[in-house]
């Protein structure tokens, strides 16, 4: 018997093949595209000098936005372990996002790289022993190891720390402090952040109220209890420890870029009457990915309560450099010490 909805009834259903036909090819482009930019994404993990260079020049900035002689936004928060440590400090350097030309702001174009972070959080300890002479002793441990920036840690802080003020009973009893400094997250420079994470913690650090009784020393709660202890023992109460220089560094990576320049000696976009010329910038506080293509680099440690005192100065690179890389690199440490002085000492800001 003839039915003549029955051609309607298969239209209907071919056509509800159609859309599901197309919804899978829709998924699966899809999956295609996020397997692209995943794949695309490890590629230039594994070969950063291969995009970096051009990125540079192609956004006019850094992979994260920034200026060459830009750092990256810091923050300083002391006091973070209330009951493991006489002292601490947890320091934060932040890239900002970066949305690449036509990218969707909420989607997976924007360069995830650059949302990393540097944190780094330092703590310091007291146990007391006997001193080879009347001064304490500082150690300084890296966690995780890293020997060569563990000792370059410990010199400087040393250098800048009386260590008289450690001692309690001349050639007896004397503190000794560990600073620890933890790596939490890494994102490229980690000679500045160790550093000012250490000098906040030690700038943070109020060394423990004391007493002597036969020749042993006990740590005290409080200063409260100071006043409860007999007049015929030895006591010492809580002390802020002070360091005599406030070391604070900048880093700089050293890279080479060929970019295409016009005949006015401007960067130029097109690819008439222009030539391909090498030229040579200090990236200032280098990320991870940028330290990654960096020929060099260069670190100075100046004294933050006296600008024009360097403590420490190292440049490390295949490259040579210039007395003007140097002097360069003095001028910025200094205008360094304007924004993280105030970090470390607040009370003078």
């Amino acid at each position: 018997m003839f039915h003549p909805t029955s051609s309607s009834s298969a239209a209907a259903a071919s056509q509800k093949k159609s859309k599901v036909q197309l919804q899978g090819l829709g998924a699966t482009q899809e999956v295609m595209d996020s397997w692209v930019n995943a794949t695309l994404k490890t590629a230039q993990s594994l070969d950063p000098a291969s995009y970096l260079p051009d990125l540079y020049w192609k956004h006019k900035t850094r992979p994260d936005g920034r200026i060459f002689s830009q750092a990256r936004p810091t923050s300083v928060a002391v006091s973070v372990l209330q009951k493991n440590a006489i002292g601490s400090a947890i320091v934060t350097m932040k890239s900002s996002p970066v949305v690449m030309d036509g990218a969707d702001e909420s989607s997976d174009d924007i360069n995830t790289n650059a949302t990393q972070s540097t944190l780094v959080l330092a703590g310091v300890t007291a146990d007391v022993g006997q001193p080879s002479s009347r001064a304490g002793d500082l150690r300084v441990t890296l966690v995780p190891s890293n020997p060569a920036l563990e000792s370059w840690l410990q010199r400087l802080l040393v250098a800048c720390l009386d260590l008289d003020q450690l001692g309690i009973v001349p050639g007896k009893a004397a503190f000794g402090l560990d600073v620890t400094v933890a790596i939490l997250n890494f994102d490229g420079n980690l000679r500045d952040s160790c550093l000012l994470a250490a000098v906040a913690a030690l700038t943070d650090t109020m060394l423990p109220a004391i007493v002597v009784h036969d020749g042993r020393v006990f740590t005290l709660p409080d200063n409260d209890s100071v006043r409860k202890v007999p007049q015929s023992l030895k006591s010492f109460p809580s002390k802020k420890l002070v360091l005599g220089r406030i070391p604070i560094s900048l880093s700089m990576g050293s890279i080479h870029i060929s970019c295409k320049m016009d005949s006015d000696d401007n960067i130029s976009d097109g690819e008439m009457d222009c030539t391909i010329e090498r030229k040579h910038y200090w990236l200032v506080d280098p990320a991870k990915e940028e330290e990654s293509v960096c020929e060099g680099g260069i670190s100075v440690v100046v004294n933050g309560l006296n600008p024009e005192q360097i403590l420490s100065l190292d440049y490390t690179g295949r490259v040579s450099t210039t007395s003007t890389d140097v002097a360069l690199a003095l001028r910025m440490a200094q205008g360094r010490v304007e924004e993280f002085l105030p970090l470390l000492t607040p009370s003078t800001s």
